[in-house]
């Protein structure tokens, strides 16, 4: 079997295939409209608007992200002559103005701030300035702060908080810690079996408590 893209709601239901391929389809993230989704088929990032079908190419490499204003796509790809990782970012509109915003072969898992000028990722090389942790750079590759250190662990998935102030990630014990826009330690989420940490974007709302029966 392969990895196909699909959708439901909050509550797990109305479950709908999405995509048909030989391929695997993986690294999915939404538009800010709600109806667009971009992903990767294998190494090639497309976009899929789930009310037309329209599918569109965009470019090569891996687990894109969109940008909460809606014009640039963040994404991991292949680079040399490290045959490592770094990551980009492109015009979400047509995959256009690719630009290349780190240079170590080692970074990995971009996210973007609300206000969509800065990304966090995972680093996992030691370059003047720079040891394996979060990273925070600007949307054009300028360095803004090492954000945690690991050490020969790795600090993964980081995930911002919708009002940009908490950045939550999985280190590599597979706990969840929650730290601060400035790196400072904030709690332990999860203790184990934790993979791939994200933010809702609306409160979920409290299971309502049963209305007794009559006696």
């Amino acid at each position: 079997g392969n990895y196909e893209l699909y959708t439901m709601d909050f509550n797990g239901n109305f479950l709908q295939q999405r995509t048909l391929t030989p391929g695997n389809e993986i690294g999915s993230s939404w538009a800010p409209d709600n109806v667009t989704v971009v992903y990767a088929l294998g190494d090639v990032i497309r976009t899929l608007n789930l009310n037309t079908g329209s599918n569109q190419f965009l470019g090569l490499g891996y687990d894109p992200v969109w940008s909460p204003d809606g014009q640039k796509i963040a994404f991991m790809d292949i680079t040399t002559p490290s045959n490592g990782f770094d990551i980009f970012t492109m015009n979400a509109a047509d995959g256009s103005g690719r630009l290349r915003l780190t240079l170590n072969g080692q970074s990995y898992s971009p996210d973007w701030s609300p206000d969509s000028t800065q990304i966090v990722y995972s680093n996992g090389a030691v370059t003047p300035g720079l040891v394996p942790g979060l990273v925070i750079i600007s949307n054009t590759g300028t360095f803004i702060r090492q954000l945690t250190t690991s050490g020969a662990a790795a600090h993964q998935w980081p995930a911002w908080s919708p009002d940009g102030t908490e950045i939550v990630f999985n280190p590599t014990t597979n706990s969840m810690l929650k730290v601060s826009n400035l790196g400072v330690l904030l709690a332990q989420i999860a203790d184990s079996n934790a993979y791939n940490s994200d933010w809702g974007l609306v409160p979920i709302p409290p299971t309502p408590t049963p209305t007794p029966e009559p006696t």
